[in-house]
C-alpha cells in the first residue's frame, strides 16, 4: 500500500506532505529523506516556519498507509489534494 507522511501541527493542519511507495523505500529512509527535505525548506526560508492557519511551531510527522496499492493509482487524488494546498497557500498567504 501506498504510505503518506505528513508534518503536522497540533491541531493536524498539514504543513508538508509526501507519498511514498514501501516496495521502493523502507519507512525509515523516506521518514529521514522527508525531515530532511522539510528542514532544507526552512533553511532557504522556501516554507513559513509556522502553520499558515494557526501559526503553530510545534509540528510532528506522521505515517500512514493509504488505499492506494501504486502510485499511479493514488496520482489523481494527490494532485487534487496539492491543487486544493495551492489554493488555500494563495489565499492564507506568501507561502
Amino acid at each position: 500500500m501506498i504510505h503518506v507522511i505528513q508534518c503536522l501541527c497540533p491541531n493536524r493542519h498539514c504543513i508538508f506532505g509526501m507519498a511514498y511507495d514501501p516496495a521502493d523505500i523502507s519507512p525509515e529512509e523516506a521518514m529521514q529523506g522527508f525531515r530532511e527535505v522539510v528542514q532544507a525548506a526552512l533553511d532557504r526560508q522556501l516554507a513559513n516556519p509556522h502553520c499558515g492557519i494557526c501559526g503553530s511551531t510545534a509540528w510532528q510527522y506522521e505515517d500512514r498507509a493509504t488505499k492506494f496499492k501504486t502510485i499511479e493509482e493514488a496520482r489523481p487524488v494527490l494532485e487534487e489534494s496539492e491543487r486544493a494546498q495551492a489554493i488555500a497557500r494563495a489565499v492564507l498567504g506568501k507561502y
